[in-house]
């Protein structure tokens, strides 16, 4: 069993080692064999526990792995270190050093004038203090065209609205403070940009400078004289109609003769304001505007009393020596001439001729 027991250890020795392993003896100087050169003597099965007990195993040492990681993290952190001693080097010859291009910005925000790149109206008012912008807007031509001249067409005739019929003020005060206050005010975009508000303001004057700022004035009018304007226009061009009447009876050729009659137009004032009011609040001051009366037929004709009357019946006496008599023939035929009888009227002789004194 010993025996057994030997091999058994000796085959799992041999099974473990990866590398080579040598034994010495104590004392020995001389190379060491190789364990496959271990003493073996099957008659003496005892032999390699007694060798195996006196032998010194040895293993070969393995690479300084830690060693080296240990070196390569102390130069990452002396890079760091390094890295931000540099850093903090530049910041203060920074901080001592004289900025000339935030006294440049200073000099440029420090102006008492509009900034570059704003227009009001059409005009640019950039470098101009807030009177010359005053000054250049009522001076220029862009600015006096603006002015209320509004052409309003009434069927074929032409009428003209200027500031003498409506008079009317332009915002230009209230535009040019908000111009002025381009680059010197805070706007809610300015929140969370990651600038100061001085840096902040100026990049809003660089921005101007590029893509330029348009504002344009606004009028003001009062609505009731707006609403009188419109009332007065549709009174003069509303006229009445004209009924057609029967002038004149011809008693040679037994004939009427007929006034011609007139339809009247009607001008709807509230359609008219609404028209004025929609141009103005839209800022087309110079428009063109087309308005229609509505026409209005008269309830009498030409054409139906030349139609309608003829004659009905006749009556016809002689006249005698008797001159009182002849007078008044000629009194009741002059008072009943030219009488006219609208449908369901009564003639009465003595409402028209009045009463006979004999």
């Amino acid at each position: 069993m010993a025996f057994r027991r030997s091999r058994r250890d000796r085959k799992r020795r041999q099974d473990d080692l990866t590398l080579q392993h040598t034994y010495s003896r104590e004392g020995d100087d001389a190379p060491l064999p190789y364990l496959d050169d271990a003493p073996w003597d099957s008659a003496a099965p005892n032999a390699w526990e007694e060798w195996s007990a006196t032998a010194v195993w040895q293993q070969e040492p393995e690479a300084p792995v830690r060693a080296t990681r240990r070196n390569g993290l102390w130069f990452l952190v002396v890079v760091i270190c390094l890295g931000l001693l540099g850093g903090m080097c530049y910041v203060v010859f920074d901080a001592y050093q004289p900025n000339d291009t935030f006294e440049l910005k200073l000099d440029w925000m420090k102006r008492d004038t509009f900034f570059d790149g704003v227009f009001v109206d059409g005009v640019h008012v950039g470098g101009m203090t807030m009177a010359q912008a005053e000054q250049a807007l009522q001076m220029d031509g862009a600015a006096q065209h603006q002015g209320l001249d509004i052409s309003l067409t009434v069927d074929k005739d032409t009428l003209k609205i200027t500031n003498a019929q409506l008079p009317f003020e332009r915002n230009t005060q209230a535009v040019l403070e908000t111009a002025y206050a381009i680059g010197r005010q805070g706007f809610p975009w300015m929140l969370g940009s990651g600038h100061t508000p001085f840096e902040t303001r100026f990049q809003h004057t660089q921005q101007t400078l590029r893509k330029q700022a348009h504002l344009s004035t606004q009028v003001t009018y009062d609505e009731a004289q707006l609403r009188a304007l419109a009332n007065s226009i549709a009174a003069e061009r509303t006229r009445q109609p004209i009924n057609a009447i029967i002038a004149e009876f011809d008693f040679q050729t037994r004939n009427f003769t007929v006034t011609q009659d007139m339809p009247g137009a009607v001008l709807n004032a509230d359609l008219l304001f609404a028209r004025l009011k929609a141009a103005l609040d839209a800022g087309e001051y110079t428009a063109s505007l087309a308005i229609e009366t509505v026409p209005v037929l008269p309830t009498v004709t030409s054409v139906e009393l030349k139609n309608g009357f003829a004659r009905l019946a006749s009556f016809s006496t002689n006249t005698t020596s008797d001159e009182k008599r002849n007078t008044n023939i000629r009194l009741a035929a002059q008072a009943i001439s030219g009488t006219t009888l609208m449908p369901n009227e009564t003639f009465s002789f003595n409402e028209r001729v009045g009463e006979r004194t004999a």
